[in-house]
């Protein structure tokens, strides 16, 4: 049997890999052959989680800027900031946009990615997209950067039943059918990891400690801001005297949580915090920004954000009104998010979008990527290759 992603009671079925096989393949399948490649990912999941697991324990996760204890609001220098960047919005558990998007950019031989968050939920492969984007960083490490987006933060970890061990943000008792919580919705991430009681409990717990390393925004060196969500609102402003004052847990929810609009809501507000029960609660727009950008310019000086968190059916959109600061909203799914249930099945767009910052240039770029809708509809098909008729690496 295979050791346990992190400590606990059941282990994921060992499979009989090949040890030179690579953890990502080099072979690039066309859509059309899609569905096998899913099924030659989800062979390799136990061996991908494995291998993360154990370098989640020594803490090795070749993630840029991961780990316990680092700087939750990274600086990339001149050096690396001057490298070809990628930057993929939400993927919400859409592995044909993943595996699409990754395709496209390790043709890039000199890359760096930058993934903006919100990993699962929505789509139906959530585990096979964690798989996937934890077997490309490995492959490729200290060039894959994940920004904590606010599905990725909100599963949470209960009391389990079987090893009466905590690891994180417990927060409510569990029952004997869930050992997993979120604190958003739709939370099918969760759902997915409670059907089968302990069965699926590893994967959990690694994402889990896999989303506590990760940073909340990245300042590239040319001026931009990478992050999920937005920036501090202003009932902190009076506290951000120097970068550290950016470490406080509320600053740090505002980046993953808070909203952008043209009109921004914020009824009731009146800039006091305790009406602000969350960072979810109000959105900000473009004034706001340009203030704080003033506010911070001598210790945080961005004048360009690139995001996620916000969906568009075109796969991006740009914050009109701001003549200071471009802000370029990325959605990296392709299914419908107006639609849900089988209708998802079939609203798939036929291009996918990111973001492009070409070697030694400071200007982000949207790129589309074709990308065949049938494939997607295939995938759901109830007769097809669905999440519930295939093994995703957990013992039965």
């Amino acid at each position: 049997m295979l050791p346990l992603p992190i400590s606990g009671t059941k282990g994921l079925r060992a499979v009989q890999t090949p040890p030179a096989a690579p953890l990502f393949p080099k072979t690039v399948l066309e859509p059309t052959d899609f569905s096998k490649d899913l099924t030659t990912l989800r062979e390799r999941m136990p061996r991908i989680f494995e291998e993360a697991a154990s370098q989640v324990r020594k803490g090795i996760l070749p993630l840029l800027g991961w780990g316990l204890g680092k700087d939750p609001v990274l600086n990339i220098d001149e050096s690396l900031s001057e490298k070809a960047w990628f930057f993929i919005g939400d993927i919400h558990g859409d592995i044909l946009a993943l595996h699409t998007l990754l395709s496209h950019v390790r043709k890039n031989a000199d890359f760096h990615l930058c993934f903006l968050g919100d990993l699962v939920d929505r789509g139906p492969f959530s585990a096979e997209c964690l798989a996937l984007l934890l077997e490309f960083s490995m492959a490729h490490p200290k060039r894959v950067l994940w920004i904590l987006g606010n599905h990725d933060e909100s599963l949470r970890y209960l009391y389990s039943p079987t090893t009466l061990t905590s690891l994180a943000f417990v927060e409510v008792a569990p029952k004997a059918d869930r050992i997993f919580a979120a604190s958003v919705e739709p939370a099918e991430f969760a759902h997915w990891l409670n059907e089968s009681g302990t069965e699926r409990e590893p994967i959990g717990r690694l994402f889990v400690e896999v989303c506590r390393g990760l940073p909340r925004a990245a300042l590239f060196s040319d001026g931009l801001l990478a992050t999920h969500g937005g920036v501090p609102l202003e009932d902190l402003w009076n506290d951000l005297v120097q970068k550290e004052s950016l470490y406080q847990e509320r600053a740090l929810l505002d980046f993953t949580w808070v909203r952008l609009c043209d009109q921004p809501s914020k009824k009731g507000w009146k800039l006091d915090a305790t009406k602000r029960k969350s960072s979810s609660d109000f959105q900000m727009g473009f004034k706001d920004l340009e203030t704080f950008q003033d506010r911070v310019k001598e210790w945080l000086p961005f004048h360009r954000i690139v995001r996620g968190h916000d969906h568009f059916e075109t796969g991006h959109a740009n914050l009109k009104n701001s003549k200071k600061i471009q802000v370029i909203t990325l959605t990296g799914f392709g299914f419908s998010n107006s639609v849900g249930g089988q209708q998802m099945a079939v609203a798939y767009r036929n291009y996918l979008t990111l973001g492009y910052k070409s070697l030694g240039k400071a200007n982000l770029v949207i790129e589309e990527v074709t990308v065949d809708p049938w494939a997607w509809k295939n995938l759901n098909d109830p007769k097809g290759l669905n999440r519930h008729s295939i093994d995703t690496g957990v013992e039965k």
